[in-house]
């Protein structure tokens, strides 16, 4: 695999829900993870939507509409 390719994307690792799935708890282990591997494995990592309106934290979707 890491020899087809030199960039890996993250696709739901870095969406709201996933770093930070309640109010202030922040949680970057998953894509700490992929960047760890990405850099043993010398490949780039970019970066990927944070805002995805069917990944919305739970939290955030019982905030009131106001």
């Amino acid at each position: 695999m890491t020899t087809q390719s030199g960039l890996i994307v993250p696709e739901s690792e870095l969406k709201w829900d996933g770093v930070e799935p309640s109010p202030g708890r922040s949680d970057f282990s998953a894509p700490d993870r992929l960047l760890a591997f990405a850099r043993e494995h010398r490949l780039a990592m970019r970066g990927h939507t944070l805002l995805w309106h069917e990944q919305l934290p739970g939290w955030v979707k019982a905030l009131p509409a106001a």
